[in-house]
């Protein structure tokens, strides 16, 4: 996944990382959901790589990819107007056109996930400030 990598298409929004030979659990993750928060793009050409030479290899189930704001991640930016993570609420998603770059991916990635199921989603982020490691979970 290269810096300059875009998705335009919303069928190929979601990239299948890895396979397993038995039915298992489908995991989502989400990589530069901010586009100046590489970790979950490293994580995946880390995770890929390892895949690739032999050193992981998945026994069941399903790793799924979702780059998140590609045009701010080229960019290198944390957004192109309009924070990606606010645009996923209801008034933002149904406004056509859409206000901002910003907005169109929200309803971009929400198009493409229609009907989907995932039994994890794994959103990754980076901090800017010296802030400790955090993990934040919600269960459903």
């Amino acid at each position: 996944m290269s810096k300059g990598s875009s998705r335009s298409h919303a069928a190929s929004i979601v990239e299948v990382l890895a396979r397993g030979r038995e039915e298992g659990p489908r995991v989502l993750i989400v990589g530069a959901m901010h586009g100046n928060e590489p970790v979950g793009v490293r994580w995946v050409e880390a995770f890929t790589e390892a895949v690739e030479r032999g050193a992981l290899r998945l026994v069941r189930g399903e790793i799924h990819f979702l780059l998140g704001n590609p045009t701010a991640f080229a960019q290198g930016v944390r957004h192109c107007g309009f924070d990606l993570n606010r645009a996923f609420r209801s008034e933002m998603l149904h406004k056509t056109p859409p206000w901002s770059p910003d907005v169109a991916r929200a309803q971009e990635i929400v198009a493409a996930l229609a009907g989907a199921h995932y039994d994890v989603v794994l959103d990754l982020h980076s901090v800017s400030r010296g802030d400790p490691a955090m993990v934040v979970v919600q269960i459903a």
